[in-house]
């Protein structure tokens, strides 16, 4: 039985591309369970986190009217955004929150009326 060389070449050039499909594969599945496990992760911190927060009491509720704040550091996330962390200027606890809440900003910038 004589066996060609060009039907060698063919059978491990198909051998190898079979390889390279499975392996294909078998990273593309990888990929999937591993984005599906980080999702998983994050929603259920989300969960925890949405579920541990109970709604302020009135000892801890928000104060009325306007509270000083002072800028604690500034970090330059990119080249347009920045990120302002503020502490009170009190030195009093802040109150608790939850997702969705917001807070009113008023600025005495030097040199400007308003």
């Amino acid at each position: 039985m004589h066996i060609n060389l060009g039907t060698i070449i063919l059978v491990i050039t198909l051998l190898y591309v079979t390889l390279l499909f499975f392996q294909q594969l078998l990273r593309t599945r990888a990929h999937q369970v591993n984005t599906n496990l980080k999702r998983d992760i994050l929603e259920s911190q989300v969960n925890q986190i949405v579920s541990s927060k109970a709604k302020p009491s009135r000892d801890d509720a928000a104060w009325g009217g306007w509270r000083k704040f002072r800028v604690k550091k500034i970090v330059q996330e990119n080249e347009t955004i920045k990120s302002f962390y503020f502490v009170p200027h009190d030195r009093k606890p802040l109150a608790g929150f939850l997702p969705g809440q917001h807070i009113t900003f008023q600025f005495k910038v030097p040199g400007q009326s308003k």
